[in-house]
């Protein structure tokens, strides 16, 4: 009888937390526009997008899908960028933006699917950067890449060997017994 108990409080808890938000962390689709409260140079705007770009670790090779014709800069060093070099075809494997909308909590997805298509806005490089444009940008790129799922955000478990050949205190000597 206990276990049944304990089954329905796990499966209610997640249930409950796959479809709520964390409390202590706000989704950038929560946020709101703040517009400038000052004017930015082309180069000042330009600095702030080499920035962004240099935080989350965006690369020079961008995916575009065919299927879905979703449009993304793929991260630096990752399996995708090795595949658009390798094949030399800019439509390599899964999307990742539907990915994300697929596993975005149920309370958001309007304004994810609102967002991937405003980023649509962003193929275009050689369009004048605006804070605007700059602002898009940083919503798009954070909530694609910088954003934990939910449904992915547990605790990862502590490491231990798979044999008894190191010693509990260091798992980088050998034990010597």
């Amino acid at each position: 009888m206990t276990s049944i108990t304990q089954q329905q409080t796990y499966n209610n808890h997640r249930y409950n937390n796959q479809y709520k938000p964390s409390i202590d962390r706000p989704s950038v689709l929560e946020s709101e526009y703040k517009p400038p409260e000052r004017p930015y140079s082309r180069k000042e705007l330009q600095h702030l997008r080499d920035e962004l770009r240099r935080k989350i670790r965006l690369g020079s090779h961008t995916a575009i899908h065919d299927r879905c014709k979703h449009f993304y800069i793929v991260k630096q060093n990752s399996r995708k960028e090795k595949e658009i070099i390798e094949s030399g075809s800019v439509d390599s494997g899964n999307c990742s933006v539907c990915w994300k909308l697929k596993n975005t909590p149920r309370i958001y997805k309007d304004r994810a699917y609102d967002l991937s298509e405003a980023a649509d806005a962003l193929r275009n490089e050689d369009e004048q950067l605006t804070y605007d444009l700059l602002d898009l940008e940083k919503s798009y790129y954070t909530w694609l890449y910088l954003e934990q799922d939910e449904a992915n955000d547990r605790p990862r478990r502590e490491y231990r060997p798979r044999d008894d050949r190191y010693d509990d205190r260091d798992y980088n000597k050998p034990k010597t017994d």
